[in-house]
């Protein structure tokens, strides 16, 4: 399972109001163009540079990095690692 399209950030729209999702694997995509230096002069021109902030690359990492040693030792044990959807709390 590629766990950073799995889980995401849900966030409010500022115009809006509605939520939408952002998953951890395009925030990480949003930080390599930013890093690889694209030419975009902000989110009106590439929306997905506004989605670089959110949460940072080392964290992301880490939890990258955290998510396959889970993995690993469920799958030592003959088990699997999965995300079971939870409803949403009121």
């Amino acid at each position: 399972m590629d766990v950073l399209r799995a889980v995401a950030v849900r966030l409010p729209c500022p115009q809006c109001g509605q939520r939408y999702e952002v998953t951890l694997a395009q925030i990480l995509a949003a930080q390599e163009a930013l890093r690889h230096d694209c030419l975009a002069r902000g989110e009106v021109e590439c929306e997905p540079l506004f989605h670089a902030p959110l949460l940072a690359h080392d964290l992301i990492e880490e939890f990258r990095g955290v998510w396959g040693r889970l993995d690993a030792a469920a799958r030592a044990q003959g088990g699997e690692l999965r995300i079971e959807a939870v409803p949403e709390r009121s």
